[in-house]
């Protein structure tokens, strides 16, 4: 009698995207992720402290980058995973391309930093400017 009076509810032609992607995600998966995120911060929690002391940082600062970078991750992969298939794809490939172009890069880098290493060193004295040299002292028998 309601939509005689009111007329029928609009439907969506748009599902909303957090419903949809709480149903369509793997919440075993999700779980199993933020389960080793907790244990790798415990480990840290349990080993960070002495090697950052010995290292002269505070004592949680492994701990602390590890939480920042691991939630990065998990908001990546939060973001990635509401992603329609198709723009994945492309975005992988992106990826697969600009890892390539660093990989083929790497040679080069490497060879650039170590010639700077080597050019930026002193120049090689002279046999002349070396400082003169004293005989070793050698031990005798006193009488």
């Amino acid at each position: 009698m309601t939509e005689m009076v009111y007329g029928a509810v609009p439907s969506r032609d748009v599902e909303p995207v957090i419903p949809k992607w709480w149903r369509t995600i793997d919440k075993w998966s999700m779980m199993c992720v933020l389960i080793l995120f907790c244990i790798g911060i415990l480990l840290g929690l349990a080993a960070s402290p002495p090697l950052a002391e010995k290292n002269g940082f505070q004592p949680f600062h492994y701990v602390q980058r590890q939480a920042v970078f691991g939630f990065m991750a998990l908001f990546a992969m939060l973001i990635v995973s509401m992603m329609s298939p198709q723009v994945v794809r492309r975005l992988a490939v992106l990826g697969f391309i600009a890892a390539f172009a660093a990989l083929a890069l790497l040679p080069f880098v490497i060879f650039m930093h170590l010639a700077i290493a080597l050019f930026a060193r002193a120049p090689p004295t002279t046999p002349a400017e070396d400082p003169p040299r004293r005989e070793p002292a050698v031990l005798s028998d006193v009488e």
